[in-house]
C-alpha cells in the first residue's frame, strides 16, 4: 500500500485531484461570465425599449398638441410645421402637417406628423408618428366657423383618425 499525501489520497492521484478542482473552477467561472453577460444584453435590451417608449408617447404627446391648437384654431397648419423645441429627451424634433379637403362639406383631412431626428441637422429619423383627424380649417364671412348643411356649428368636426 501506497503512502497517503497531505491531502489524503495516494500521490500519483493528487495531481489528477488538484487538475480537476482547476477545471471545475474554471468551468465554473466561464457559466458565471456568461451568465453575466446574457443578463447585460438584456438589461441592454430593456433600457433601448423603454427609451423607444418614452419617444413614441412624446410624439404621440406632440402630434396630438398641434392637432389641438389647429382644431382649436390657435395655430394655422402652415405655421405648424418645423422644428419643435423638446423639454422631454435628446435629439431633435419636428412637426410636418399637411391638409388637405376631404368629401364632408367643411371640413379638411389634416395629417400631423411628429418626427425625432438624430442629431442636430441631421436628416435621419429616429422616431415618428402619425395622426389624422378631420378639422374645421376656414371661417365664413359672420366670423363664425362654418358647418355643413343641417348641422349645428358646435359638433360639426368629428373625431377621426388616431395613430398609425
Amino acid at each position: 500500500m501506497m503512502p497517503l499525501s497531505s491531502h489524503g489520497y495516494e500521490p500519483r492521484f493528487a495531481a489528477c485531484v488538484r487538475g480537476a478542482i482547476l477545471l471545475e473552477v474554471l468551468l465554473s467561472l466561464a457559466l458565471l461570465v456568461a451568465a453575466g453577460l446574457t443578463i447585460l444584453g438584456l438589461a441592454s435590451q430593456a433600457a433601448a425599449s423603454v427609451e423607444a417608449a418614452r419617444d413614441r408617447a412624446l410624439a404621440i404627446d406632440l402630434a396630438r398638441s398641434a392637432l389641438a391648437e389647429i382644431e382649436a384654431g390657435v395655430s394655422s397648419p402652415e405655421t405648424m410645421s418645423g422644428p419643435v423645441e423638446s423639454r422631454v429627451g435628446q435629439g431633435e424634433w419636428g412637426i410636418e402637417v399637411e391638409t388637405e379637403p376631404s368629401q364632408f362639406t367643411g371640413l379638411s383631412l389634416v395629417e400631423v406628423r411628429a418626427i425625432r431626428y438624430a442629431g442636430a441637422g441631421s436628416e435621419a429619423e429616429t422616431s415618428s408618428v402619425t395622426l389624422q383627424q378631420l378639422v374645421r380649417l376656414g371661417d365664413d364671412e359672420s366670423g363664425s366657423p362654418s358647418a355643413p348643411a343641417g348641422v349645428p356649428a358646435s359638433g360639426a368636426a368629428g373625431r377621426a383618425g388616431g395613430a398609425r
